[in-house]
């Protein structure tokens, strides 16, 4: 029998700032609700990645910052967090998945 290999997602987040997510959002109703559009929407991506029996997940956050807002809304739902790489996107991926 084949060995059973554990199921993971990965999220890759921007922190969530103002000014800093969503940007084409919020040309049209601003960075303050760009802003509280991206937290929704990253508490429900991540919300239903935790309602998945067996698969584990990695909230992957640009730069130097996975404490404080990010690291809490990770903890809450069950979730690692953790520094998204350097390079370019697929190093990035590819990084990730080696994790």
């Amino acid at each position: 029998m084949p060995e059973r290999r554990e199921r993971a997602l990965i999220v890759f987040a921007r922190v969530p700032r103002r000014g800093r997510v969503k940007s084409r959002l919020a040309a049209g109703i601003g960075e303050t609700q760009a802003l509280d559009a991206y937290r929704t929407m990253l508490v429900d991506t991540l919300a239903t990645c935790a309602s998945l029996a067996g698969t584990r997940t990695l909230l992957c956050v640009e730069g130097d910052y996975v404490d404080g807002e990010c690291g809490a809304l990770a903890e809450r739902c069950g979730t690692q967090v953790g520094r998204e790489g350097a390079g370019d996107r697929g190093q990035r991926i590819h990084e990730a998945l080696a994790t």
